[in-house]
């Protein structure tokens, strides 16, 4: 089993032997009017009028195709069977699920997502699944909630901007202002959308803009699923930007810390796992701290992290999830902030990162042992399909790296060169390689561990 100490060893022996972000435009928001996310509303169903009136209303999230009994409630609205004449309005209700619904996956191949509306009209209990019957139900749109609803299932990696007016009524429809993406990593970038939705309920995108490029580098701490593309406060300063895109990353941490805390939960973990991923959480709120004092350090002002709810997830999307921002990213991320805490030449710098590299690597070695209980739950075929995810994230961080800036000293970022050489060190230590390349210095076991 995986341990921090052995960790330690394997960083310090590759050790003996980047991160501007580019900030463009943005797109026009002059005449939009309303800002949705003052209102406080939390529940989407919130405002949600369908011209064939419903006693109540239950948005579910589904999360197993093969147990449709398996899903999560995200919001509701009404009270249920509240003009049913018998009690079999109830019974029905308790007893309806569904196995279909419109797509809430981010693309991340790390499980399927769905939602789908369950309604009771008098005696009625009712399902709807798809965009097409969502749209009868909700016809004709004619209030901003129903189209930002619409919106939502329509284009599930898109969110409203907050940070102004995001709402605006026109002739024949609402248009909304969006973000999608996230600057983080080669070849990713963070976008902004002007989005019509008809009152027929037709979604469109009527404008795009790259706000922003991904950073080659990035590579720090547990990403969760739903995190939203809004980057980190464009800096003159390098350091600065690197440290202001750090602290927004060491702040969706936390979100990804709290859910690895409940899956661990809810899929029978051990009780020392449970609580590893608790202390993970509370260091990452730390790290968020830390790391947005050496942004303002340095010129820059981080923006939050923004994190979407998401529903339940089987094991094995909860392992893929584990593999790719556990076992490579995150472990490579603890690598790098030890590479950086002996190589920064700034010594305030040096001892955040000090301080950072100690905790991440126990964080690295947590998902290894989650990797580890997780994995002999599953076939030999799902492990199969783990391994082969966890190598196509050592190439992605190895063509993004491939692209990532010089050194930086003050921080102790390593250029191109060094981390490629670090990765693929990392890739060969912790058996990030086929069987057939040779022998692991961890043995046998790292080749499927995670």
């Amino acid at each position: 089993m995986m341990t921090a100490r052995e960790l330690r060893r394997v960083f310090q022996r590759i050790l003996t032997v980047s991160l501007a972000s580019g900030c463009g435009g943005e797109i026009d928001r002059s005449e939009f009017t309303l800002n949705l996310c003052s209102t406080g509303a939390n529940n989407p169903l919130a405002g949600v009028t369908p011209a064939n009136v419903v006693d109540y209303m239950e948005l579910r999230s589904g999360v197993s195709l093969n147990d449709p009994t398996m899903f999560a409630l995200v919001a509701k609205q009404g009270l249920p069977c509240a003009k049913a004449t018998t009690p079999a309005c109830a019974d029905t209700l308790a007893k309806t699920f569904s196995a279909d619904g419109w797509s809430t996956s981010t693309g991340d191949d790390i499980g399927p997502s769905f939602r789908y509306l369950v309604v009771t009209r008098g005696d009625t209990v009712e399902t709807i699944t798809s965009l097409a019957s969502l749209k009868q139900f909700l016809a004709p749109i004619d209030n901003e909630n129903e189209a930002v609803f619409l919106l939502g299932a329509a284009l599930p990696t898109h969110s409203l901007l907050c940070d102004g007016n995001n709402a605006q009524l026109v002739s024949g429809g609402f248009n909304f202002a969006t973000t999608s993406g996230y600057a983080c990593g080669e070849g990713s970038n963070r976008d902004e959308h002007v989005v019509n939705v008809s009152s027929t309920g037709e979604v469109t995108i009527t404008d795009t803009v790259v706000v922003e490029e991904g950073s080659a580098g990035c590579a720090i701490g547990r990403r969760p699923e739903g995190l939203e593309g809004v980057g980190a406060s464009c800096a003159e300063d390098r350091v600065g930007a690197y440290f202001a895109n750090a602290a927004r990353l060491e702040a969706a941490s936390v979100h990804a810390f709290a859910r690895l805390e409940h899956e661990l939960k809810m899929h029978g973990a051990p009780g020392a796992l449970i609580r590893e991923a608790r202390r993970a959480r509370r260091d990452e709120m730390r790290h968020a701290r830390m790391t947005r004092g050496l942004a303002k350090r340095n010129g820059a002002v981080p923006v939050a992290a923004r994190v979407r709810r998401t529903g339940q997830r089987s094991l094995l999307a909860f392992v893929k999830e584990n593999a790719v921002e556990g076992c490579v990213r995150e472990t490579f991320g603890a690598l790098v902030a030890t590479y950086q805490s002996t190589h920064a030449t700034d010594k305030h710098i040096a001892r955040v990162m000090s301080v950072i590299a100690a905790d991440e690597t126990r964080h690295a070695a947590l998902a290894w042992r989650v990797s580890k209980w997780a994995m002999d739950k599953l076939s030999a075929e799902q492990r199969a399909d783990v391994v082969a995810l966890r190598r196509s994230a050592v190439g992605q961080l190895e063509r993004a790296l491939g692209t990532s800036d010089g050194p930086e000293p003050r921080a102790g970022l390593p250029g191109r060169a060094a981390s490629l050489e670090l990765l693929h060190a990392f890739s060969n230590a912790l058996g990030m390689r086929d069987r057939a390349d040779g022998p692991n210095e961890l043995g046998p076991e790292a080749t499927w561990c995670c």
